[in-house]
């Protein structure tokens, strides 16, 4: 992954896995972060041949400002992507 930090190129690499292999999909993955402001949310985007395109927009809260949620839509849509059929997964009563 390449980031631009302070207009510096800057590179992470690293991996992912699935902790349950009974699951059908590779315990290794692909993926970039794309936005993050480091303190409240990732937009992250994977491409592999199991389950093609996947866009998550993660936060360390439960909730995510919409103003965030705005702009983050609008980062995906600059890739020609049409977010109309995206889900928001509902959080609110996720253990602690």
């Amino acid at each position: 992954m390449m980031l631009e930090v302070n207009n510096q190129l800057k590179e992470a690499i690293g991996e992912g896995f699935i902790p349950d292999e009974n699951q059908p999909v590779s315990p290794y993955a692909d993926y970039w972060i794309l936005k993050t402001d480091y303190d409240s949310y990732s937009l992250v985007y994977s491409c592999t041949n199991v389950i093609s395109v996947k866009w998550n927009l993660l936060g360390r809260n439960r909730t995510l400002d919409q103003s965030v949620f705005k702009m983050l839509y609008q980062e995906i849509a600059s890739y020609d992507v049409d977010t109309s059929k995206f889900t928001v997964e509902n959080q609110s009563n996720c253990p602690n």
